[in-house]
């Protein structure tokens, strides 16, 4: 396929059968699969996620986003509201449904506690709260799994849905291919002197918006905060090898290498003609069709490669999207 192919929408289509998206996660967690994709073999090979030590050398870093999931999605009189982003002590950008039901100067309690809808666009809104939202949150929030997993969130996705290393609360999703990371497994890492870091984007619906632009160029991504402290970027800049855990982790450093800026607010869409400047490898879960993640992935490891990649788990019954299985691309 031609590279102007490359940039049309439908190139990243496919066809998954209903069944094959995960919804529920496997237990322990390194007990899920994990398919290599070798870009210099181009080949995979099928393997167990607590075999992941073994497909890389002493001397690489793995760059972990230590984000946590906070359960942002709430129902209440008017609908439901998923709390995106904090503009300022008690005021959120939101997420509403139906958003007829919070026109501006709307008022409405959930609970004890009393909010009003400062503006409305569409389905987004800011929204103040007169109350302690933390304790509102902890109190009647839910996980806000996405769409397609096809359940009510139970008290087990609370633990699940989240990395063991989550430190930073500040997402509405996981960062999913970190949930395969057990307390085990970092010290088999550690035993073969591979070493890991963390970094921090909080993520957000933008990283899960959908591309509807014909030609994917014309993508725009919404900008998600993230961070990373001096020492790290000094770690991951003389590291032999950078694996990057996730796309949120990749996008978070590819921002920072092409802007200097070590916090700030990313919108850098990666697609297929992207020069990577940092991240070598990268470990991911399998990502949607049609999406700015799937494209992120092409642009690493080759389009014809992932497309053969994705067929080829398709085809031997590999689990999908959040709670599924994982690729390592090396």
């Amino acid at each position: 396929m031609n590279s102007s192919e490359q940039l049309s929408l439908e190139s990243y289509n496919y066809y998954l059968p209903s069944d094959r998206i995960a919804q529920f996660p496997v237990t322990p967690r390194d007990a899920s699969r994990i398919l290599f994709i070798s870009r210099q073999n181009q080949n995979f090979e099928d393997s167990i996620f607590r075999n992941l030590p073994e497909y890389l050398n002493p001397g690489d870093l793995l760059v972990m986003n230590d984000t946590k999931v906070i359960p942002a999605r709430i129902l209440c009189d008017p609908g439901e509201i998923l709390l995106v982003r904090e503009l300022e002590q008690s005021c959120w950008d939101c997420l509403v449904y139906p958003g007829k039901h919070f026109k501006p100067g709307t008022i409405f309690k959930i609970t004890e506690v009393s909010a009003q809808v400062l503006s409305h666009s569409r389905m987004a809104g800011s929204i103040r709260f007169n109350g302690d939202v933390d304790a509102l949150l902890n109190t009647h929030g839910k996980v806000p799994l996405p769409p397609y997993i096809d359940r009510e969130p139970t008290s087990e996705d609370r633990k699940r849905y989240q990395t063991v290393y989550a430190r930073k609360p500040g997402s509405i999703a996981a960062p999913t291919a970190g949930m395969h990371f057990t307390r085990r497994l970092f010290a088999d890492l550690k035993k073969r002197k591979i070493e890991t870091c963390k970094i921090t984007l909080h993520v957000g619906p933008g990283t899960f918006r959908p591309v509807k632009n014909s030609n994917v160029t014309e993508h725009q991504m919404d900008p998600e905060y993230y961070s990373c402290s001096a020492a790290t970027w000094q770690k991951i800049q003389k590291a032999s090898r950078v694996v990057s855990v996730g796309t949120t982790t990749t996008r978070a450093l590819e921002t920072i290498a092409v802007t200097k800026e070590l916090e700030g607010f990313s919108n850098l869409f990666i697609y297929p003609g992207y020069q990577f400047h940092i991240v070598q490898g990268m470990v991911t879960n399998f990502h949607l069709p049609k999406s700015s993640l799937l494209m992120l992935v092409s642009a690493l490891a080759g389009y014809e490669l992932i497309r053969a990649a994705y067929q080829h788990a398709v085809n031997n019954d590999y689990r999908f999207y959040s709670y599924g299985d994982a690729t390592l691309i090396l």
